[in-house]
C-alpha cells in the first residue's frame, strides 16, 4: 500500500497485490489502530505522511525499483481501458521508478506510450513540470533507433515534451 501513495482505493491495492486473495482484515486493522482513515467509497489515506514513508522504509531498498515495476505492470495488466485514465499517474509512476531495470525494447516503447499519456493529460490539466517529468522519462527510454520503430511515438513525445519545457521556462533542456 506504501507504494500506491499517500491516498489510495481498495481497488488499486487489489489489483497490485500478488494474488487475487485480497485481505479486507488487514485495512481494518491498519484503520484500528490509526495508520489509515478510510473515506467511505473503498478511498483510503494514509494518516500521516511519516506513517507512509515508514511503511515504504520497510521495503528494503534494493528491492524497491523491482516491486515498483511489478506493482506498475500488476496495474497495468488488470486496469480495463475505461479505467486507464483514472489509473494512469499511479501505473505511470510506479512503472517510472523501476524503468532502470527494463531490458525489453518492446516494454520500454510501452511505457514510453504510457509516459505519453501521461504527460498529455498533464499538459491538458496545466501542470506543466509534471508533464514535462513523463515525458522526458518517455524520451529517456527511446534509443536512437526509435525514430525509424517507433516515428510516431518518438515524434509526439519530442513535441509534447517542447510545449511542456517551454510553458516552463526550462529552454536549456530544449
Amino acid at each position: 500500500a506504501a507504494c500506491l501513495g499517500p491516498n489510495f482505493h481498495a481497488k488499486a491495492l487489489e489489483k497490485a497485490r500478488r494474488n487475487n486473495e485480497f485481505e479486507e482484515s488487514i485495512l481494518e486493522s491498519c484503520i484500528e489502530f490509526g495508520f489509515l482513515q478510510n473515506f467511505g467509497s473503498n478511498q483510503y489515506v494514509w494518516a500521516h505522511d511519516q506513517i507512509q514513508q515508514a511503511a515504504y522504509d520497510l521495503i528494503p531498498l534494493p528491492k524497491r525499483k523491482s516491486l515498483h515495476l511489478l506493482v506498475g505492470t500488476r496495474l497495468l495488466t488488470t486496469t480495463s481501458p475505461s479505467d486507464m485514465e483514472h489509473m494512469i499517474f499511479l501505473i505511470v509512476d510506479n512503472m517510472n521508478l523501476g524503468s532502470k531495470l527494463i531490458d525489453d525494447p518492446d516494454q520500454k516503447y510501452e511505457v514510453s506510450q504510457l509516459n505519453l499519456e501521461a504527460g498529455e493529460k498533464a499538459l491538458t490539466a496545466s501542470t506543466f513540470h509534471s508533464a514535462a517529468k513523463y515525458l522526458l522519462t518517455g524520451l529517456s527510454l527511446l534509443g536512437p533507433e526509435s525514430w525509424e520503430v517507433k516515428y510516431d511515438l518518438t515524434i509526439r513525445l519530442n513535441d509534447a515534451v517542447s510545449e511542456a519545457l517551454f510553458v516552463t521556462g526550462d529552454f536549456s533542456r530544449l
